[in-house]
């Protein structure tokens, strides 16, 4: 009962530290002048990864529980793509690909190239493809997230120079000085309570029984994607669909570098040698429901048929399956 407070105390403080990041991102953005799309496809997916970055290097710095680092990472982009279902049933109309750009489908695109690349290092993890302990994926993944972020950068710098109109001011009365304060208190605060998910997350998996990599696809990927989920449902209600998206797929991306960087604090080896291979299920899982997404926004439906785009609710049984997968695989 103990651990079980304590995942929920993780995740509390997770999820309102995650919503303060996103308001206090959203006013650094206008006050900068580096403008939403570019700060929520980069930096508020960042600072909302935050939890997989730090609980992933807890994970196999301190509990050496290197399954759960990467069952965090891979079951976290999973749960986020999920999260494109409830946002495109609170919009009416048309669906949400629809109301996409290409900013949005490039680091789609790019999110795919990253996450096959840990499926590959999943696929080829006992041929011996590593150095220094290092595996070959670690700096193929951090060479392409680089290269990735300076193509949304021009992308984003080219759709703004199609659409030259100024974005509304709405925190013209605030100080930057005092968000960007606050931005780092709540820094801190997740990265506090990421440290101890792992801890209370393994106690739980030994205790039922499921496993670390089912626990950490479900479990520490639900609580770490909180942010995601409430920075990108708020960014639809006041209609920034763009930095909404933007924050789920550039969250994947980050993600991936977070894999990278657990494997350079795994000193035992290659990080995905020491992973179950059922890890390459929701490694799988993500590039479809990712593929599927771009058809969807490439097709752009005129309507919804149902709450949901047909693209979002092919996503959405694309994420259960993942999970049953995974349940019935359990170590």
């Amino acid at each position: 009962m103990l651990m079980w407070i304590g995942f929920l105390a993780c995740s509390a403080a997770i999820f309102i530290s995650g919503y303060r990041l996103s308001i206090n991102g959203d006013i650094i953005a206008e006050k900068s002048g580096l403008g939403r799309s570019w700060v929520g496809l980069v930096l508020i997916a960042s600072v909302t990864s935050l939890p997989e970055l730090v609980s992933g290097i807890s994970a196999v710095a301190y509990t050496d529980s290197p399954d759960l680092a990467t069952g965090g990472v891979l079951g976290s982009c999973a749960f986020n793509l999920s999260i494109l279902v409830v946002m495109d049933a609170l919009l009416r109309g048309k669906p949400l690909s629809s109301r996409l750009g290409t900013d949005n489908l490039m680091a789609a695109g790019m999110g795919i190239t990253l996450i096959g690349l840990s499926a590959l290092g999943l696929f080829l993890s006992d041929r011996g493809w590593s150095f220094m302990g290092v595996g070959f994926y670690t700096p193929a993944i951090i060479l392409l997230y680089l290269i990735a972020m300076r193509l949304v950068f021009l992308a984003s710098s080219r759709a703004s120079g199609d659409n030259p109109a100024q974005e509304d001011l709405q925190y013209g009365h605030l100080s930057l000085r005092k968000s960007v304060i606050e931005f780092g208190t709540d820094s801190l605060v997740v990265i506090v309570a990421a440290v101890f998910l792992p801890v209370t997350c393994e106690a739980i998996a030994a205790q039922t029984g499921l496993g670390e990599t089912f626990i950490g696809n479900a479990l520490v990927a639900l609580s770490t994607s909180l942010p995601e989920l409430v920075v990108s449902l708020a960014a639809i209600r006041i209609g920034a669909v763009e930095m909404s998206v933007g924050n789920i797929l550039g969250s994947n991306m980050f993600n991936m570098l977070v894999l990278a960087v657990d494997d350079i604090f795994y000193r035992k080896g290659d990080l995905l040698s020491h992973s179950e291979p059922h890890q390459i299920v929701p490694a799988l899982a993500s590039i479809t429901m990712t593929a599927i997404f771009i058809t969807g926004i490439s097709f752009k439906a005129d309507n919804k048929r149902l709450p949901v785009g047909w693209d979002t609710l092919a996503i959405t049984l694309f994420f259960v399956l993942d999970m049953w997968l995974l349940l019935s695989m359990r170590t």
